[in-house]
């Protein structure tokens, strides 16, 4: 039987104002690479809406769900107050935690 692996895919998808994009991509490279410095994190990736050019997905793929709890628990609050207080409601963001293997 081959194994299913147990990785966490955390996907956040962030509507940012026109006049806000650029100034928002640019502090959003170093972000995701504050990111991968938390433990668990393994990679992270960017992707645009080819109908929507104001909505940015990114994606960070963690080893498992422990590092995904520790993060929450622990520098997400930070990390998401960050982006609030630097563009305010010229952003909005919807995260979702997917993971792969059978549900528990």
């Amino acid at each position: 039987m081959k194994t299913i692996d147990s990785t966490i895919l955390y996907e956040v998808v962030i509507e940012v104002a026109p006049e806000a994009r650029d100034d928002y991509l640019s502090w959003l490279r170093p972000h995701m690479d504050e990111m991968l410095t938390f433990d668990g994190f393994q990679s992270a990736a960017l992707f645009f809406n080819s109908e929507n050019k104001n909505e940015i997905t990114c994606h960070y793929r963690l080893r498992d769900r422990a590092a995904m709890e520790a993060y929450l628990a622990g520098p997400a609050l930070e990390m998401r107050a960050d982006g609030v207080r630097r563009f305010g409601d010229r952003i909005s963001a919807k995260r979702r935690i997917l993971f792969s293997g059978a549900p528990s």
